[in-house]
């Protein structure tokens, strides 16, 4: 057994939000949630398929104690429950460990959307530039069609600041995050922004955590993963379209840059794509491109098969056609069902779909043991 176990939950969540009995984890500060959905915030509706407001999709999740997930959704959405996938990544390796990683804090903190940007106060790491600031949920207390309104991207400025960016102007948004410090010298994490309008473009990745510095250089993307932050237009509320607020993310045409497309829907709203890179020799990630377009549970063939699905973890992005509202198209759960499949879940059909999945296998992170022999002197 490796260092890094994996829990994943399916809820349905009423507006009134859930709790969730999980398998308890040895410690909150050694497990932090990754969301299962693209935009860290629900797949939408079970037993509808009608438009949704911002409001009625958007939620998050949080480990509250050692054997308990609570849900948040916005209470004046629509009474329908709406379906949430989580994972709950574990360290379980020894203290001080090589893959160790340790939850620095969890924060939630609600803006008024158009601020453009507000520090929250967090506790000090030992090395912010190993830190990643984790989105598990952005809830909208917003009644309309207001997409950019429950979009963030998350960066670290100094050793007790993350530099939360929302979008829209109108409205508000919670968001919920875990900042997490990957301790151990095996991991790598590298972080990368811009602010462009553009259809497409390029992330140049940096070590620092503010996303300016050294550049740098992943070694490879078969041993790297992706997590991917988009604020939303926030200078203008003509720009709630599906297209226009969450493109899809790539690996870059070299390894010191990652790939950002939308469909070409997207009519030019001004975002802000931030990005974390964590790497460890040892992990083995698979990527695949998925253009299935159906409501409920499309499945996806994995294309090497895991040896164990409780080591293992699933990252998808999703970009959608589309210049209306209806919601919660390009909104797109994903969990690993099975060691050779990974089911996508959506609220409803239609539009033209792309979603980049990210399959990750964690098998392999292991403490090493050193063996032992008995030396006889006669």
């Amino acid at each position: 057994m490796g260092d890094i176990l994996v829990q994943r939950h399916q809820v349905v969540v009423a507006n009134t939000g859930a709790t969730k009995t999980i398998t308890e984890v040895g410690s909150t500060d050694s497990a932090f949630i990754v969301c299962g959905n693209n935009r860290y915030q629900s797949g939408g509706w079970r037993t509808s398929a009608a438009n949704m407001e911002i409001d009625d999709i958007s939620g998050g999740v949080v480990l509250t104690d050692a054997s308990t997930l609570t849900y948040y959704r916005e209470s004046g959405g629509a009474a329908i429950d709406t379906t949430f996938d989580t994972e709950v990544w574990e360290y379980t390796g020894s203290a001080g460990g090589d893959n160790e990683f340790v939850v620095i804090g969890r924060y939630s903190h609600t803006f008024t959307a158009g601020q453009g940007n507000t520090g929250v106060t967090v506790t000090a790491p030992t090395d912010r530039d190993r830190c990643i600031p984790i989105i598990t949920g952005l809830k909208s207390s917003d009644p309309s069609d207001g997409g950019a309104r429950a979009t963030a991207a998350l960066l670290m400025t100094t050793n007790t600041n993350v530099q939360v960016y929302v979008g829209g102007t109108g409205g508000s948004v919670t968001v919920y995050f875990t900042l997490v410090e990957f301790t151990g010298s095996n991991w790598e994490v590298y972080h990368g922004g811009v602010v462009n309008s553009g259809d497409t473009g390029t992330i140049d990745l940096v070590e620092e955590s503010g996303g300016t510095g050294t550049a740098a250089t992943v070694t490879d993307w078969e041993t790297a993963i992706i997590f991917t932050q988009a604020r939303g237009d926030n200078l203008s509320d003509a720009n709630q379209a599906i297209a226009d607020n969450f493109p899809v993310y790539t690996s870059g045409s070299d390894t010191s840059s990652i790939d950002w497309t939308y469909n070409a829907n997207h009519d030019g709203a001004t975002n802000f794509h931030f990005v974390h890179v964590l790497r460890h020799p040892d992990m083995v990630v698979q990527r695949v491109t998925d253009t299935q377009n159906a409501a409920g549970t499309m499945n996806v063939t994995i294309p090497t098969t895991l040896s164990d699905i409780t080591e293992a973890s699933v990252i998808v992005s999703r970009v959608s056609s589309g210049t209306g509202t209806a919601y919660g198209r390009g909104w797109v759960n994903a969990r690993i069902s099975s060691t050779s499949n990974v089911e996508l879940w959506a609220h409803r059909s239609g539009n033209t779909i792309s979603t980049e999945i990210q399959v990750i296998d964690l098998s392999n992170i292991a403490t090493a043991v050193l063996s032992t022999r008995r030396i006889f002197i006669v």
